[in-house]
């Protein structure tokens, strides 16, 4: 945890996190696990609790609509995203966050995680590959723009499933909410067709929806 970063003693966003799930004990914690269970027995209890998908429930509202920033407002330099590598073009805010698109056949989201770097105060550039799940729903959209949601600042169950490799037909918020022993709530978008996208919960500390 960073609390005293150049630039940014007066920042949207004054704090950064990151490494929160990058140890055994963590992970242990995530799941509710002891702390003397071994990577063996976390794998195990993985595969159990994944046979039990619980699906989301939408709900109207939560209290992750209490920050919305808009229009002129939004100032993605404000949040302190690092220039993680040498050879980095920019400096990189969608490293751990949960990106979620609709496939426009069967209706199912997909979560996942993929780099994204800031480029002006309100875009995101972000690398999109064909055989990765949103790259397969944007084939599906073509010629029509593909609604997308990026996730910031929920609980760590999100960027865990999102970085996971299930099977095409397996809906990571399902997955989440067998881990967390209960569906996770969504609530809809601002901006875009996505009516279940966001989780209603409070979001991190510093943290906002920004409509671009």
């Amino acid at each position: 945890m960073f609390e005293n970063i150049a630039g940014h003693e007066a920042t949207r966003c004054t704090k950064f996190l990151t490494s929160a799930i990058g140890n055994r004990r963590q992970i242990q914690l995530l799941l509710g696990l002891p702390e003397n269970t071994g990577d063996s027995a976390i794998v195990r209890h993985l595969r159990a609790t994944f046979k039990s998908p619980l699906p989301p429930r939408v709900v109207k509202t939560g209290p992750v609509k209490e920050n919305i920033v808009e229009g002129d407002d939004i100032d993605l330099w404000q949040f302190p995203a690092p220039k993680w590598h040498a050879t980095d073009g920019g400096r990189y805010i969608d490293t751990f966050c949960g990106v979620v698109t609709e496939d426009k056949v069967t209706g199912r989201d997909n979560i996942g995680v993929y780099r994204g770097m800031i480029v002006d105060r309100d875009k995101i550039a972000k690398l999109m590959v064909p055989t990765q799940g949103w790259g397969g729903h944007f084939q599906e959209y073509k010629p029509e723009p593909m609604p997308v949601a990026v996730v910031y600042g929920w609980h760590d169950v999100l960027p865990f499933c999102a970085g996971s490799p299930f099977p095409k037909d397996v809906c990571e918020w399902d997955m989440m909410g067998a881990l967390l022993g209960g569906p996770v709530d969504l609530v809809a978008c601002e901006t875009t067709m996505l009516t279940r996208c966001w989780p209603s919960g409070r979001v991190t500390q510093g943290c906002a929806i920004a409509t671009l």
